[in-house]
């Protein structure tokens, strides 16, 4: 039993550090700005990103005709997250809400505000991760949750 009250305070505990981290970005979300970096330009990334989301709903997932005489979607597009782990699982769950009804078909608006809640989600897991790693090394719950924190 105290297994699992130590898993859920951690699972709060890093969620509560996640959204505190990416506070800002929460805030401009909802001034309509966007969570983006130097150089990574919206009109690049929201395309293929909804662009792939559309090929693995469809059922085209290694091969597509929208290439002109038609190409391989993992060989084409792998630097634009089609082989990242993070986004094929964001892919499964955005597709799971639109089967289910509790979101509408996504659009290049979505993908611009589902980023920073898929970073605040990366964020939790990484943190709990490396808690439980300092964990394995015999250390106390809270001096591994604060050494598992990110630096930037």
């Amino acid at each position: 039993m105290k297994r699992k009250s130590k898993f859920w305070l951690l699972l709060f505990i890093s969620l509560a550090f996640a959204f505190l981290a990416h506070f800002f970005f929460l805030k401009e979300l909802t001034n309509g700005r966007y969570m983006v970096g130097p150089n990574d330009g919206l009109s690049q990334m929201l395309p293929f990103k909804h662009f792939l989301y559309q090929q693995y709903t469809s059922g085209q997932w290694f091969y597509s005709h929208d290439f002109g005489l038609g190409s391989g979607t993992f060989a084409q597009l792998a630097y634009y997250f089609s082989t990242n782990m993070v986004f094929l699982v964001t892919v499964f769950f955005v597709w799971l809400m639109e089967t289910l009804s509790i979101i509408g078909s996504p659009d290049l608006l979505f993908w611009a505000q589902a980023g920073v809640f898929v970073s605040v989600f990366r964020m939790t897991v990484i943190v709990m991760i490396t808690t439980a790693v300092f964990r394995y090394f015999k250390l106390g719950f809270f001096p591994s949750f604060a050494w598992s924190r990110p630096l930037c």
